[in-house]
């Protein structure tokens, strides 16, 4: 009795590891992902990164040439991401 006991834990526990491995879920996952998904988020990233530029210089932890700078930059590269 104790042996079937031990084989049904150690099955449920096989079970619940490998699972995941064979979820259909997982799979449209995958499919799913695509380089728009990551280009939006990265222009998602990049315009974060202009309003924390811009609650810096309202707090004004760096200097107007260093916001000029880094917002430029960081539109250039948000032109450049739209153009594609």
């Amino acid at each position: 009795m104790n042996t079937f006991i031990i084989f049904i834990v150690i099955f449920i526990i096989i079970f619940f590891v490998y699972y995941p491995l064979f979820n259909d879920n997982i799979l449209e996952y995958k499919n799913n992902t695509n380089s728009d998904t990551s280009n939006d988020t990265y222009k998602q990233n990049l315009l974060n990164q202009i309003k924390e530029l811009d609650f810096e210089k309202q707090m004004g932890t760096i200097t107007d040439s260093e916001y000029k700078f880094s917002k430029n930059s960081l539109l250039l590269e948000i032109s450049k991401l739209i153009e594609k």
